[in-house]
């Protein structure tokens, strides 16, 4: 009898063992979900820094990575006046600057965080400008000055407003970027008019506006049809080394394989007749942009020169004419380019630096946005 009872006991212990284990599993799920969720919740507040740290000075409830671009922004822009005051050089007044800082702030307070990562953007690539041409202050390089000139309504603490659009390609919806111009009043303007201004005082329209094509790429004669439609001119700046050179487009790419076909740089570039067609179209001013589209600051002073003025050359051979407008490739540039694009007797230069304002004087360091949709 007893050994039955016992046996009985085992039955049922056996029995109730999967019972309790099946009780207990939604229990461990729910601890294990909660811990899972302290983890988490400080994970992110190491790597968000929140709460937000007091005393900063910057607002802490947004994006890391805004919060560091803004942090960054803030310190750039004291270097940048640092380097006014031991330059003895007022480009920019500091006020402005503080200002532009704090409409930022507020727009990445308020939530608008792609604007004010946009923002940034621009201003930290008007600060790069700026500082290359403080630079070229204390270098002695040429840098075009301006007499009194004539005060325009466009005239800001940062420069005239005029906004240089740089393309490579003709793009898809250029017919819309060129009818958005109309609509907004934008009156297109040459290289040669944008120096008048910026050394002379010479006068503007309203709201100017350039058109820039790099690299000399056949597929830009699409963008000229479109342009011929609107009556709006453009540069086109020429890469012209020529395929025995093995030139590719490409940060530091170079074929130099003499192997390699003429077709292995993969784009089709303007021939010379069709460069002579646009020249004489009276729309398209032509410039130079070096022979190789190298990185010309990292050459030596002599191959700088070579590719800049020997370009120069070559071109004004093929269509007749001098030709006064560079654009640096990859803009590349420092005060030896400068230097040499001046004595070249280039007129202007344009960069990759971000913005829609000319420094008056500063004709070799013009910077340039990408598209004209947004423009006011």
């Amino acid at each position: 009898m007893t050994r039955s009872k016992s046996k009985a006991k085992r039955k049922l212990k056996a029995k109730a063992l999967p019972q309790a284990k099946a009780k207990l599993f939604p229990q461990r799920r729910l601890i294990f979900l909660g811990l899972l969720l302290i983890v988490t919740a400080a994970i992110y507040a190491v790597v968000t820094n929140w709460p937000a740290p007091t005393g900063t000075g910057i607002y802490t409830g947004y994006p890391l990575k805004l919060r560091q671009d803004l942090a960054k922004l803030q310190n750039d822009v004291h270097s940048f006046n640092s380097l006014q005051a031991r330059n003895d050089a007022s480009l920019v007044a500091p006020g402005m600057l503080a200002g532009k800082v704090s409409n930022i702030s507020l727009q990445a307070a308020s939530g608008q965080y792609i604007a004010a990562e946009t923002n940034i953007k621009q201003l930290e690539g008007q600060l790069g400008n700026w500082r290359g041409q403080l630079s070229l202050l204390g270098s002695g390089a040429v840098v075009a000055t301006v007499p009194t000139p004539t005060p325009f309504s466009s005239v800001s603490p940062s420069g005239l407003f005029i906004p240089i659009v740089i393309y490579h390609y003709t793009p898809a919806d250029f017919n819309d970027e060129l009818d958005y111009l109309q609509a907004h009043n934008y009156t297109v303007i040459d290289l040669k008019t944008v120096y008048a201004a910026l050394t002379l005082g010479g006068p503007l329209p309203a709201k100017p506006v350039v058109l820039t094509f790099d690299d000399g790429f056949e597929n830009q004669m699409q963008a000229f049809d479109m342009l011929k439609a609107h009556n709006m001119k453009a540069t086109y700046y020429i890469i012209n080394g020529g395929t025995e050179s093995r030139w590719c487009i490409g940060a530091g790419r170079r074929y130099n394989d003499p192997m390699q076909p003429a077709a292995g740089c993969g784009d089709a570039y303007l021939s010379w007749n069709q460069i002579r067609l646009l020249d004489a179209s009276g729309l398209i001013t032509i410039g130079g942009h070096s022979l190789n589209h190298l990185e010309l600051a990292t050459l030596p002073v002599d191959e700088q020169r070579h590719e800049i003025a020997d370009s120069k050359t070559a071109i004004e051979h093929e269509i007749g004419h001098s030709i006064y407008d560079f654009s640096y490739p990859y803009g590349n540039y420092d005060s030896d380019t400068v230097k040499i694009v001046a004595a070249a007797g280039y007129r202007t230069a344009v960069t990759t630096s971000s913005g829609e304002y000319q420094l008056p004087g500063y004709t070799y360091t013009l910077s340039r946005i990408r598209t004209t949709i947004g423009l006011p």
